[in-house]
């Protein structure tokens, strides 16, 4: 196993033999307890909280496999990897479902309306494991918090269908109706009906606009990772997807 030291987002990720160590928060104890609901709950693609360290860092389970790091791998254009996202984002919700009104954690995001789930947050490839085209780990609950489902799925959807630079597409996904059928396949697989594939996929603007409002004003409190997105342009592509994705929901899918 690797021994390495990566950047984890929000936090400094060290990859130390079967042991991930991460930054601690005040929002660490919500993220310790879904680990141990999800395993009360058999679910085994979600890494084992194994305690902290003598930094009082928190020590995770390191969950073996590929992440699906950009460039993405080939098989995510599999039908395989975006129906394994769907079963595997049910599940997570299903087991976490009865932290949603546990008033002793404190999460990083407030609870959004109406709280259904606890969403992962940030439910992307960079944030999974892969072994066979399948999703077999699921980490990285920094972004975790109660809220619709449809927050979650929403995300989900422009990362795995793939609606990234929507309308400019030049990579092995295919057009937008295929993306498109992606959508409908995760959802089932998720154990929705189509109407909610559609729901989801016009809450994306929404999303994007509250990612790009939260790199401002974390930028504006002193992250650097998130100033670092913004020099970058990182923004600029969820600003733009934000007016493109709005206009074809509104053309097409209303």
């Amino acid at each position: 196993m690797p021994n390495e030291i990566v950047s984890g987002g929000q936090n400094t990720v060290r990859i130390s033999g079967d042991r991930v160590t991460r930054s601690h928060h005040p929002w660490s104890l919500a993220t310790r307890k879904l680990p141990s609901v999800c395993a009360e709950k058999q679910l085994d693609f979600v890494p084992k909280w194994l305690g902290r360290d003598q930094d009082r860092n928190e020590v995770f389970e390191y969950m073996d496999g590929e992440v699906g790091h950009d460039p993405l791998p080939h098989f995510f254009t599999s039908d395989a990897t975006v129906c394994s996202a769907g079963k595997t984002l049910r599940q997570f919700h299903d087991a976490a479902r009865d932290l949603v009104n546990d008033e002793t954690l404190t999460w990083q995001f407030a609870a959004k309306q109406p709280a259904e789930v606890i969403c992962h947050g940030d439910f992307a490839g960079y944030n999974c494991t892969f072994k066979d085209a399948k999703v077999v780990g699921v980490f990285d609950f920094d972004c975790a918090f109660p809220a619709p489902r449809l927050w979650d799925l929403s995300y989900v959807i422009y990362r795995f269908s793939l609606f990234l630079n929507f309308g400019e597409f030049g990579d092995e996904f295919g057009d937008v109706k295929n993306r498109l059928r992606r959508m409908y396949l995760f959802v089932e697989a998720y154990g929705e009906p189509s109407q909610t594939a559609r729901n989801a996929f016009g809450l994306i603007p929404e999303r994007l606009k509250s990612m790009v409002n939260w790199m401002y004003q974390e930028a504006g409190q002193g992250n650097q990772l998130c100033q670092r997105s913004l020099d970058e342009g990182h923004h600029a592509l969820y600003l733009k997807d934000h007016d493109t994705i709005k206009t074809f929901y509104q053309k097409e899918l209303c």
